[in-house]
């Protein structure tokens, strides 16, 4: 299918999807990692899945990384209501909710309007640092 593992080594699964603008999200990742690392919060498994499209989602791997892991952060840069993510939450409750140990955690755009400004736009695209707090609240 049409899914890339980005990185393997967490007890959670941070899943991104194509989003409407072009975000560099290896770059994310890689202001995340270093300070969950710092954080302590590496215990265990993490792995980094893109799906690289939505139709057709490779519902298996990520069915396949609940069943690891048993927990799931879901990054995406849609609003949060009725965005991506919603949707990767049902079809994982619907597919693997045996295997969560923790309800899934979305980390995406605030239920408000995109701004136009550049500046009041950034700050709604998730960042490293809500990432981070996600994945402690999460392995707490």
């Amino acid at each position: 299918m049409v899914t890339e593992t980005v990185r393997s080594p967490l007890d959670a699964r941070a899943l991104d999807a194509p989003a409407r603008m072009p975000v560099d999200w290896r770059a994310l990742w890689l202001r995340v990692l270093p300070p969950i690392f710092g954080f302590g919060l590496l215990i265990g498994i993490w792995q980094v899945i893109d799906p690289r499209t939505l139709v057709p989602l490779d519902l298996d791997a990520i069915v396949g990384s609940v069943r690891k892991t048993h927990r799931v952060v879901i990054v995406h840069e849609a609003h949060e209501r009725v965005g991506f993510g919603a949707e990767l939450v049902a079809q994982i409750v619907q597919h693997a909710f045996d295997y969560l140990d923790a309800p899934p955690v979305r980390v995406a755009n605030p239920n408000v309007p995109t701004p136009f400004n550049r500046t009041l736009e950034q700050l709604s695209i998730p960042s490293a640092a809500q990432v981070v707090q996600a994945v402690r609240g999460l392995m707490r």
